[in-house]
């Protein structure tokens, strides 16, 4: 009985400190994961604008013929129509930041991916403004998104794992459903080309 009365107190002291530190570890939890989904929907965001550029890009040069110089005038346009949010920029490098008091590996492989976008749109605006070769610089920048896209694949498969195996599973889902466009958009393609070719599906006028 002295033995409990002795032990008591002191087991009262080791179970609330084990509760504490449970409480603590859970919090911590659901801001890591708060603050990955965070990183994750906007650095999906960037990922998709880098994708859905190349595919329409693509999509208007195979369907249409447009040159290579024409391309940047396009890409320029599309920025020009839905141009990258600042506040989209700012929110991920906060999220990233705050990462790196948990995970400063990760974080330090998320740095700055989502100022890629902006990045191109900046030198290929001064690219235009200047008179360069268009077609080179299209060629250029094909190159610098096609070693890209990798990585950026790559970092929100990773993220995804980080925040849970379900995100993990959806994200890459949509990774590879990404790879092309959607069946909407190809649709309207394919009704701007018949317009602009009526004569390919009526076939050859009798003489």
């Amino acid at each position: 009985m002295e033995v409990l009365q002795t032990l008591g107190p002191l087991l009262g002291v080791v179970v609330g400190a084990m509760l504490t530190g449970i409480a603590a570890f859970l919090k911590a939890r659901v801001e890591r994961k708060r603050v990955l989904a965070s990183a994750l929907a906007d650095l999906l965001e960037v990922r998709h604008r880098v994708v859905a550029a190349d595919l329409v890009v693509k999509e208007l040069r195979t369907r249409f013929g447009m040159s290579a110089a024409a391309a940047p005038l396009i890409r320029n346009m599309l920025d020009a129509v839905h141009p990258l949010d600042d506040a989209l920029v700012g929110r991920y490098e906060k999220a990233v930041s705050l990462l790196a008091g948990v995970d400063p590996l990760q974080a330090f492989e998320l740095r700055s991916k989502a100022a890629f976008p902006k990045v191109l749109s900046i030198l290929r605006a001064q690219a235009t403004g200047s008179g360069g070769d268009m077609a080179l610089f299209e060629a250029f920048e094909v190159e610098i998104r096609s070693a890209a896209t990798p990585s950026l694949n790559e970092a929100v498969t990773r993220l995804a794992l980080s925040h849970s195996l379900r995100s993990w599973w959806k994200v890459r889902a949509l990774v590879r459903k990404s790879a092309t466009l959607p069946p909407d958009v190809t649709a309207f393609f394919e009704r701007m080309q018949a317009l602009a070719n009526p004569q390919s599906k009526s076939g050859p006028s009798d003489a």
